[in-house]
């Protein structure tokens, strides 16, 4: 993990303010991670490792007890669809921009991952603290074949669930996927046991992991359109793996 460094009067925060820049920074330094992105070149063995480390961060999150007072963002039903995740806009306003057919599949999966979570609760087994960001093409480096996690101003109180899928949406439309789904999973196993229940929704998290990004993505472009030459390829291909998604599991036409 990285390491945090204190300030000289000992404080791991600073408020920072400089007559350049408007306002004031939260600004924190952390001690460099050696590694590497596997991001274009990843096998099997990087999701086995990857497994491994996601089973000892959750193992950790479910013993650790987080002092009074802290605010961490939910990543549950309304956090994920529902909020301001960061685009300026509510995801709630976003679903009003989308294509009558994105529309109707992200609905779908959307009450689908509502099913879910009310059924599976909040308990230590199904939610606690995830790192919500965490893929071999993203914020994971290996270093003599160890895996190492950075950047975790995304993490939150969630679903083990959705962090697995996360991990996942990094092959989804790879011909390979069940291998590397079943090397994140074995070498979760390793260190933790996924109910099978968990497991059989995997696939459903990560559709609602594309509704999710696509929601905040919309939102964004249409705040900022010149987001929108950058966001544009990755928006389509979220989408259509989320159509995709609702035929085969709603027998959704979807045209």
């Amino acid at each position: 993990m990285p390491e945090p460094i204190a300030a000289l009067d000992g404080r791991m925060l600073l408020p920072v303010c400089d007559p350049a820049v408007s306002g004031t920074r939260n600004c924190s330094l952390l001690r460099w991670i050696r590694g590497r992105s596997v991001a274009n070149r990843f096998g099997p063995q990087h999701f086995r490792a990857q497994g491994r480390l996601m089973a000892q961060l959750h193992n950790f999150s479910v013993q650790w007890h987080p002092p009074a007072g802290l605010s961490k963002r939910r990543l549950d039903w309304e956090g994920l669809l529902h909020d301001d995740v960061g685009s300026g806009m509510t995801n709630a306003q976003a679903w009003e921009l989308l294509s009558p057919r994105n529309r109707e599949a992200f609905a779908f999966i959307a009450e689908r991952v509502r099913e879910v979570m009310d059924d599976w609760g909040q308990g230590p087994d199904v939610f606690g603290l995830i790192h919500g960001d965490l893929g071999v093409d993203a914020n994971l480096l290996f270093w003599h074949g160890e895996p190492r996690a950075i950047d975790f101003d995304d993490s939150g109180l969630g679903y083990w669930a959705f962090d697995l899928a996360v991990a996942l949406d990094a092959c989804r439309d790879d011909p390979a996927y069940p291998r590397y789904r079943e090397a994140l999973l074995d070498g979760y196993a390793q260190f933790r046991s996924l109910s099978e229940r968990q497991a059989e929704q995997l696939e459903l998290f990560l559709a609602g992991l594309q509704v999710y990004w696509n929601l905040w993505a919309t939102g964004g472009t249409h705040l900022y359109p010149n987001l929108l030459r950058d966001l544009q390829e990755r928006m389509t291909r979220t989408a259509e793996f989320a159509v995709r998604y609702a035929r085969q599991k709603g027998g959704l036409s979807l045209r």
